[in-house]
Parts: structure tokens; sequence; C-alpha cells
């Protein structure tokens, strides 16, 4: 009958089960309630807030209030039969311990945030036709409630929220900020405790999104998926974990983003690096940038023997005497092409094996078999003055002999490769040289009568 038409009224009903603690006594094993109702604007049913505590909103979780109320002991026997929140002196506070705190709103959001402890007498007592066994000097935690008010422009207070649970924390929402607020808290029905204890913060550090973070360390509180202790996602532009110094982008710390690195977790490896040849890394992320193949002879270095010159490759004819292994085969010849052991510096005659400085020397062949510049002649024939010499062995150990066909007058001299002489005969048909070091000499002949001469190269082995 009290209710107007066309107002808003606000609506709370409490359920509180008290089966659990009924222990044999069936009479109370059933619901209680308790109604509040409330028509702004209305002030508080007491003059407790003329004594709040003005509090400051923090902007992280901190519980920067420490609050205490008492009271007595109720004497439970003049209480009516199942009545257990009907006070003997309703508007004593010791009944309902409350305590009132002031603040201003900086936000159209705000956290409040409680702890609390309540403490029990220190006897056991069994209260005949009561719902409750009091707790031997216990200390647990209790669900308080409270109760907002607005204090507005016109000075009216106006309540916002009406009995509400305060489980740990509650967003108090609709704020209208620089206004105060009046807070009430207070546990409701709870005759037998002697003492409260409670820490009270009231933050802007909101958990919006519900991730278990509040605002002021996540850096995104509108997305459940961003928070401090997220798992970084890379490349997808989000700061997931909250925490700059991890990567988004550009993980390996090389100073290029994705977009521009073809490795982005290789340091390494990034535009503008010195590309290292045949690691099979693009160093430089440069494909024009060659890796291998760097004379770009269409083999890679592990066929090619020489990777900087076209001109030397497995397809490449072997050029030989030029000091390259032009066709990357260790078989064909560069040198020493008849294999006799002599390259072409040392060897006469590459083309055959049957030439070298080790062959032995064929007289009188017309071949120079053992490399020393000329043919083994083991007799010499000449003419001089009408007179045939034939002069032999050569080369010779001991002796070299002449066989003079003819009247002559002749002198023999026996030089060294430098010119100088070192033995002279005339007209002698042998000359000794066993005692001369093994060599070439000069043997010269000349016709004492008319100054002609003649020169034989001569070989000494000994």
């Amino acid at each position: 009958t009290l209710l107007e038409e066309g107002r808003v009224y606000y609506l709370k009903l409490r359920v509180n089960i008290f089966s659990e603690i009924t222990i044999g006594n069936p009479d109370f094993n059933k619901y209680k309630y308790s109604v509040c109702l409330k028509t702004p604007p209305e002030s508080p049913d007491n003059d407790y807030f003329l004594d709040a505590e003005t509090i400051s909103v923090s902007q992280d979780t901190t519980l920067s209030i420490k609050g205490r109320a008492t009271m007595s002991v109720p004497d439970f026997t003049n209480y009516p039969q199942n009545d257990t929140c009907q006070h003997p002196s309703p508007s004593s506070q010791l009944f309902r311990p409350e305590v009132w705190y002031r603040f201003t709103a900086s936000e159209t959001t705000l956290n409040l945030l409680l702890e609390n402890k309540a403490h029990f007498p220190e006897h056991l007592i069994k209260i005949p036709n009561h719902p409750y066994y009091e707790f031997n000097n216990a200390t647990t935690n209790l669900t308080p409630f409270f109760s907002l008010y607005h204090i507005t422009s016109t000075g009216d207070i106006v309540p916002v929220y009406c009995e509400e649970e305060l489980d740990e924390n509650f967003i108090l929402e609709g704020l209208q900020p620089p206004d105060d607020y009046y807070l009430k808290i207070y546990y409701n029905c709870l005759n037998y405790l002697t003492e409260l204890n409670f820490e009270l913060g009231i933050s802007s550090a909101i958990d919006k999104d519900g991730d278990g973070s509040f605002s002021f360390e996540d850096c995104d509180d509108n997305n459940p998926n961003v928070h401090p202790n997220q798992i970084e996602g890379p490349y997808n532009g989000i700061d997931d974990d909250c925490n700059p110094a991890t990567p988004d982008d550009d993980l390996d710390q090389d100073g290029f983003v994705r977009a521009e690195d073809c490795n982005d977790t290789n340091a390494d490896i990034f535009p503008g690096n010195v590309e290292t040849p045949y690691n099979g890394i693009d160093n430089d992320c440069d494909l024009a940038t060659l890796d291998d193949d760097l004379d770009q002879d269409g083999f890679v270095l592990v066929d090619d023997c020489d990777d900087n010159n076209a001109e030397v490759n497995p397809n490449q004819i072997e050029i030989p005497y030029n000091g390259y292994d032009d066709d990357c085969n260790a078989n064909s010849l560069e040198d020493d092409l008849d294999q006799d052991g002599f390259i072409l510096t040392d060897d006469c005659d590459d083309n055959n094996a049957e030439i070298n400085p080790n062959a032995t020397e064929i007289p009188n062949n017309g071949i120079d078999e053992n490399c020393d510049g000329m043919d083994l002649v083991t007799t010499s024939t000449h003419q001089l003055a009408s007179t045939t010499i034939n002069i032999y062995p050569n080369p010779t150990k001991q002796f070299i002999y002449l066989d003079i066909d003819g009247p002559l007058d002749y002198l023999i001299s026996l030089y060294s490769q430098e010119g100088k002489l070192i033995q002279q005969e005339r007209n002698s048909n042998q000359l000794e040289v066993d005692q001369f070091s093994s060599g070439i000499y000069l043997l010269e002949l000349k016709d004492m009568k008319t100054g002609q001469k003649i020169i034989e190269r001569v070989v000494v082995e000994n």
C-alpha cells in the first residue's frame, strides 16, 4: 500500500540455509529470508555515517584500511524463540557492528576489496531453543554486507547498493565522479560475534575482462586473452603478456621484423648482412646473392674444383701445361702426359715415355733419349786434309782412340766445357781420360800443316 505507481524500486532477497549448524534440532532445518526494499532517495537508518572515515581510491589492489568493531555477547535467553535476528536493543551498535567510510569517486567503475576475520567467545554454550552453537574462541571468515550511498550535488544521500554481500571484491558501477559516497560495512544477525577485524580497499584497478589480472597490471582489460600470465603469441600485433620486453616481432632482435627478415629466429640472417658462401643459409635475405656456384658455370662447389673460375668445371676440356685442373678430374693429365715421371720442364719429349732424363741413350739413332741435348755417337768419322779419322768410343770411361787413315801431322787437345785446356798430345792415337770426372768434354784435332781442325764432343762416364 506504500508503493507508488511508476516509481523504480530495488528488491533484494537473501536466502541463508542454516541446516548444517542445527545439530539435532529439526525445527530449524529450514530457510531464513531477509528482505531489503529501498526507494531512492532515502538516508541511512542511523547517523553513524557522520563519523565516516575518509579513504582514498588507490590504483592497485592494496588493502589500505584496517578496521575493527567489537560487541558484547547478548543474553540469548531474552530472544523470542526461533527469531535469531531480533535484538533486545535494535538501536545499539554493539548488536550490529557496522563501520562507515567516505570516498570520492575517481572513475565510473571502482573495485571494492575486503578481507575479514571474525572472533567468537571463549566458551561453548548450547542455547536451548536456539539454532546456533557458539564457537569456542574460534576465528573464521564470514561474509559481510555493504551498502553504498551517493552524496548528490544537492546534498541528498541516495542508496546505490543495498545489503550486498561482499566476497573479497565487488565491482561498483554507475558511479558519478567526482562525487562523494558513503560506504557501510556490516554483518547481519551475528549476535554472538565479539570482535570483527577486516582490511578494506577501494581501487580503480578492475578486472573488466575476467582474466584474473587487474587493470593496473593488465595492458588490455577489455580482452581476456591479454594479461601478464598469457603466453606471447608472436606476429599478431598484440602484447599478449603485457610485457614490452617480450618481442611480438623481430624475435631474433636483429633489427628487422618478419616482413623484412627471411629468418626471424636467427640473428645472423637479415637484409644487409654479409653473405657467407657455402653455408646453405641466405644470410642477407637476397636470393640474387650467390651462396654457391659463385662463378655461375652451372656447378656447385661440391662438383666444381674451382668455384671462382667459370673456365674450370667438370664439362671443360683439359688444357695441358696451364697449371689448372680444367675438367676437375685428377685422372686427366695436366703435365707429364707420357707418364714417365718427368714433367714438361724436365722431359724433352713429354709424349714419349721412352724419352726422359732417366732413359738409356741409344747410340747413333738420331734421338736424344736421355734428354742431355745430343744423340750418343759411339764412333764418329771425320775428313781432315784428305785423311779419314775415326774417333771412338763415345761415351768412354778410360781411353779415347783415334784411327788415322793416311799421313797427317796433328795435335790433339782436350778442353772442359768452360774452354779450359786440360790435356794435349801430338800425333798420338789415344788419350787417357779415366782421371777426369764424368762430364762432357771437347776434343779438338788440328792439322799442323794447314791449321784445319775438327771438334768432337766427348762424354766421359766414370
